[in-house]
């Protein structure tokens, strides 16, 4: 039974985090333990709900499930690597920071650095928005991918190494937005 199946869905690349979450839960009706189910089964159904929240893994599990080999290995798109040199940017200045502010001895010296805090977690909050975007650009046409007959397995698997990516960074700026709370 493939992950989609686990939640009683239709092998789809467009399904709404409303949707991912309703079939979560009538799945769970079922399959966790109080309900009947096993906690082998219950697993299964939140790892699969893990699994379709992604983006890039949804694709990958949907060029499976209609027998296309993704190709993990190979480049991201050149606007990403653009990307990607502005968003290590913001991580590495505020990762600098986190650390300055760690050896902070004082008060004092931390309420100074507060001012550099905020202007980086909004760089952050930036970055992230851009990344959002270009997952959004990546994921705008499935609709029209789900209606091909023909699937271009190699167009197919750089967008899933682009998601990938993507989502990689969105995790990495979100742990660092975290720290800075801290």
């Amino acid at each position: 039974m493939n992950d989609f199946e686990q939640l009683g869905l239709q092998p789809r690349l467009v399904i709404s985090e409303a949707e991912l979450r309703a079939a979560f839960r009538t799945a769970g009706k079922t399959m966790h333990p109080d309900g009947g189910g096993s906690e082998i089964g219950f697993s299964n159904i939140q790892a699969a709900y893990s699994l379709l929240s992604s983006p890039a893994q949804r694709l990958k599990k949907w060029l499976e499930v209609r027998g296309a080999e993704v190709q993990l290995r190979g480049q991201i798109d050149g606007d990403l690597v653009d990307l990607f040199s502005e968003i290590s940017q913001v991580l590495a200045s505020s990762q600098e920071l986190i650390r300055r502010r760690e050896s902070a001895q004082s008060a004092l010296a931390k309420a100074i650095l507060e001012r550099e805090v905020h202007s980086c977690m909004e760089r952050i909050e930036q970055s992230i928005g851009q990344i959002d975007e270009a997952i959004f650009q990546q994921c705008h046409d499935f609709s029209a991918i789900e209606q091909t007959i023909m699937i271009d397995a190699n167009t197919l698997s750089a967008r899933y190494r682009n998601l990938v990516f993507l989502e990689k960074w969105r995790a990495q700026l979100n742990s660092t937005f975290s720290q800075m709370l801290a």
